[in-house]
């Protein structure tokens, strides 16, 4: 009897630990879960557009007609319709848009990309004037993601019409004979001359 209450004994110690063990490492993996959670729903719940995009729109009704046609997602394109009657290639009446899951693809890759004449070809297609480019994450149908400035820098394609702290418009320039895609020369070519 003594041996079966001494092996209980040093069974008590060994299974609180492992128990111990189990449930931090559950605590921990919960808490991850948890933290996750919150940052993937912040984006739907926290203010989605800024004062600073507020403060735009008084430049956006001074300087585009109404019904000009921007590029933005879904929630500034809900907005620029909302407050200034401009046109965006996503919000609204989706159920009357034709073939809207390539043209929110369109939309998701027109921000996303780094390709100027890229971006540029994507916005000619739906005869966008301008770009609404929060500097924040926004969601162009597919997942929330933060627009790629970098094809803003290229003056062939865009020029920087207005900025805030939190947002950018660009005037998407006029189709031209002279814009074509970029040539890139064959390595160990020369130039002329």
């Amino acid at each position: 009897m003594d041996k079966f209450f001494n092996s209980r004994l040093a069974f008590g110690p060994i299974l609180a630990v492992l128990l111990m063990v189990v449930s931090l490492a559950m605590g921990f993996a919960l808490a991850q879960d948890f933290n996750s959670t919150v940052s993937a729903g912040s984006s739907w719940v926290n203010p989605i557009v800024s004062s600073e995009e507020v403060r735009a729109l008084p430049w956006v009704r001074a300087n585009t007609a109404h019904r000009e046609r921007f590029m933005a997602c879904i929630f500034e394109g809900e907005f620029l319709m909302g407050h200034t009657l401009r046109e965006s290639m996503e919000g609204g009446d989706w159920a009357i848009v034709p073939d809207v899951v390539r043209q929110m693809g369109d939309v998701n890759d027109f921000f996303t990309t780094n390709e100027s004449f890229k971006a540029w070809q994507i916005a000619s297609k739906y005869n966008a004037t301008h770009a609404w480019v929060p500097l924040r994450d926004q969601f162009c149908g597919f997942s929330w993601e933060r627009a790629s400035m970098k094809k803003f820098s290229d003056t062939r394609y865009f020029e920087e019409a207005f900025s805030n702290e939190k947002v950018k418009i660009y005037r998407i320039l006029p189709q031209s004979s002279s814009l074509s895609a970029p040539t890139v020369k064959p390595a160990g070519s020369r130039g002329s001359g």
